[in-house]
């Protein structure tokens, strides 16, 4: 950047930026874009296994975007709902090809610090590989706010970790370092009002006061719905699940359902 002389107005000028991932392209504008943090939030029985698989299995979102998935999971060995990440051929089921389980929350910190050390040595390498992190049921798992978990979500790109993924039943048992850097937040249903509320209170302005009546929008549109806030946007933008924008600025449905009655 060339500096101004003395008579010139100080006017701030773009930075070069980072070189998009030339996959986003090919995604659907309402998926998160490579590199992302994302946060789900649900409840028991809120669809959010089924989501998680859609994720990573459904080929119109993530399915062969990766070339490993590691999915830290207490529970995923013995949920029935995550049986799509099992080879049942298998006995016991083993994960499906691509995928590794860590299921000891005691394993979570070495493993993570391991993989994060190998990915930067294979930087720029041909052995190079882009995977996907998820934590699934991690609520009281995470250790130490100091802990690498909690706060890689300020590195992962770093490490060439494209979708680094949260699941949880409580907004603020995440960390604060993990809320303010996640880009995408999917909100299933909740039957803590308590936890919607506090939701509500660190989002509720990028919408202008409209969270609740969106929120209540997606999550009654059909079972197992949910809201995706599309915090990298701007402005923020809204979607019922991944498939209509309901809100970028002003609320994108009213009409549209007055129409559809008509």
């Amino acid at each position: 950047m060339e500096a101004t002389d003395g008579n010139s107005l100080p006017i701030v000028l773009p930075v070069k930026d980072m070189p998009d991932d030339p996959e986003n392209d090919t995604l659907a504008k309402s998926l998160p874009k490579f590199p992302s943090c994302l946060c789900i939030y649900a409840s028991y029985r809120s669809g959010k296994s089924n989501l998680l698989a859609n994720y990573f299995l459904n080929s119109n979102f993530y399915r062969n975007r990766f070339d490993r998935i590691f999915l830290y999971s207490p529970t995923a060995t013995n949920d029935p709902t995550m049986r799509y990440f099992f080879d049942d051929d298998k006995n016991p089921p083993e994960p499906v090809d691509g995928v590794e389980v860590i299921d000891d929350p005691n394993d979570w910190e070495n493993h993570l610090s391991a993989l994060i050390q190998h990915q930067k040595e294979m930087k720029n390498s041909p052995d190079e590989e882009k995977i996907a992190v998820a934590f699934d049921d991690c609520v009281g798992n995470l250790g130490k706010m100091t802990s690498l978990m909690n706060v890689i979500p300020t590195k992962f790109r770093h490490a060439n970790i494209r979708l680094l993924i949260y699941v949880s039943q409580s907004y603020k048992m995440l960390s604060r370092t993990i809320r303010t850097n996640c880009k995408g937040m999917i909100i299933m249903k909740l039957s803590n009002f308590g936890e919607l509320e506090k939701i509500k209170e660190e989002v509720d302005g990028f919408m202008d006061g409209h969270f609740e009546e969106l929120y209540d929008y997606c999550i009654t549109d059909q079972p197992f719905s949910f809201m995706f806030i599309d915090m990298a946007s701007n402005p923020v933008s809204v979607y019922l699940r991944h498939e209509k924008l309901i809100w970028a600025g002003t609320i994108d449905y009213r009409n549209k359902q007055s129409e559809e009655s008509e």
